[in-house]
């Protein structure tokens, strides 16, 4: 663990907002390009890739994240514990359609569960909006 991460569990600001201390573990781990995540996810094809960026781009701007920090590994939970949990998943659909230039039905939206793994999540997603 850096000196910084040591330095910064000794602070009072991170005694009072524990979701801090958990953010700059997260920034500091090493970032994933979405060839990795996809290979990961075992997902292929213009279509997955281009998901697969629009859902990290948008998380990213929600958690406040480099979206290259997300791991398919990742759960919701991990997310949320960073301190930031007032969004909806519908603006991940949103930016979906407007990206990629599709129409989504709701119903084909998987429901994030704390326990779901980000790329279990993204691979049912891309697996429900392709097979129309």
């Amino acid at each position: 663990m850096s000196q910084n991460l040591e330095l910064c569990k000794k602070s009072k600001v991170f005694m009072l907002f524990p979701w801090r201390l958990r953010q700059t573990a997260f920034l500091q781990r090493s970032p994933m390009s979405d060839e990795q995540f996809l290979e990961i996810i075992q997902a292929t094809g213009a279509f997955s890739e281009n998901f697969l960026k629009c859902c990290r781009s948008k998380l990213g701007e929600v958690f406040q994240v480099d979206p290259n920090k997300i791991y398919p590994t990742d759960t919701w939970q991990d997310l949320y514990s960073l301190g930031f949990v007032n969004w909806d998943v519908l603006e991940i659909v949103f930016s979906l359609e407007e990206a990629l230039k599709i129409e989504i039905d709701e119903e084909k939206v998987p429901i994030p569960s704390s326990k779901n793994q980000i790329g279990a999540w993204i691979t049912k997603f891309i697996s429900n909006c392709s097979s129309k």
